[in-house]
């Protein structure tokens, strides 16, 4: 028996995330876990993932977002900061988008992550940003969060690969994080119709682009080519002057779709009769002060 919190009131997400709970939420085509931009909350967050405290968590936040980001202070100095906004809002809407960044001055310990005030031998060389796309979960909490950046990862163990090249179902994180105090689930959906779309939907990766700066303008290394090809980044690029596609980068690999095996297939009546369950119990609770805590027999 897994006991979870869940809710689908996006404003009461907000606010449980603010006092220092860990979030479990789609974000485009996966699953991620956030938190609010402090230390302790990400510390939490790195306990419950089993994660080195000295690797970075990504900002995360909406496209309207991006522009802020790209100023930060912190960040190597881009000629031309609009093209790039531009440039990568055109990508959203080819498919999720992230972005690394190099820390401008990479000589002075940060403490912007966790661990890295430890030892200076520990420093963060880069920092990334991952953009909300309209449609998921994440767009709808955080329009209630005052603008504010979240940091999150994906919900997954650390050191273990998701299911097959997408992420886990609810269904499977449920089943893996539903017994932590500090976790809380919000959906946006039903989640019997969210299933059958993940059983569609699983295989969609997001993009993953580093930056650095060039005389010229702005270079592109494609870390990750995900679910927009290269030559569709390319031509994109295209549109604007000073920024320059510079190729792949030695990490990427070309994700392929991922199906659920037969054998999974043979649990959906199970699975569909649990989620069907827990529709009608969300559905049923309209409280907007607490999460709802249900016992659940996986």
């Amino acid at each position: 028996m897994v006991r979870i919190n869940i809710t689908n009131n996006p404003k009461l997400a907000e606010k449980k995330i603010d006092e220092g709970n860990l979030c479990i939420m789609k974000f485009g085509p996966v699953y991620g876990i956030f938190c609010k931009d402090d230390m302790s909350s990400m510390q939490k967050l790195c306990s419950l993932k089993k994660r080195s405290e000295t690797k970075t968590l990504v900002y995360v936040g909406s496209k309207d977002q991006l522009g802020v980001f790209l100023k930060d202070k912190r960040l190597a100095r881009m000629r031309n900061v609009n093209d790039m906004s531009e440039f990568l809002r055109r990508l959203l809407a080819f498919g999720p988008v992230g972005i690394l960044l190099n820390i401008a001055d990479q000589s002075t310990p940060l403490d912007l992550d966790i661990g890295m005030t430890d030892s200076e031998e520990k420093k963060v060389k880069t920092l990334g940003f991952m953009i909300s796309m309209e449609n998921d979960d994440f767009n709808h909490v955080s329009m209630q969060h005052g603008g504010k950046l979240l940091r999150g990862t994906s919900a997954n163990l650390s050191g273990k690969s998701q299911s097959g090249s997408g992420s886990d179902s609810l269904y499977d994180l449920i089943s893996l994080f539903g017994n932590s105090a500090d976790v809380f689930f919000y959906v946006s959906e039903p989640l019997v119709k969210r299933y059958q779309d993940e059983k569609v939907l699983n295989g969609i990766s997001t993009t993953i682009i580093h930056c650095s700066e060039v005389a010229e303008g702005t270079a592109i290394e494609i870390v990750r080519e995900g679910s927009i090809s290269k030559p569709l980044i390319m031509s994109t690029a295209g549109h604007f002057p000073s920024v320059i596609t510079v190729g792949m980068g030695e990490r990427t690999a070309k994700i392929s779709p991922y199906m659920r095996s037969p054998l999974e297939l043979a649990k959906d009546k199970d699975i569909f009769d649990l989620l069907d369950a827990l529709d009608n119990k969300i559905n049923g609770h309209h409280g907007d002060k607490e999460l709802l805590q249900l016992d659940v027999i996986l």
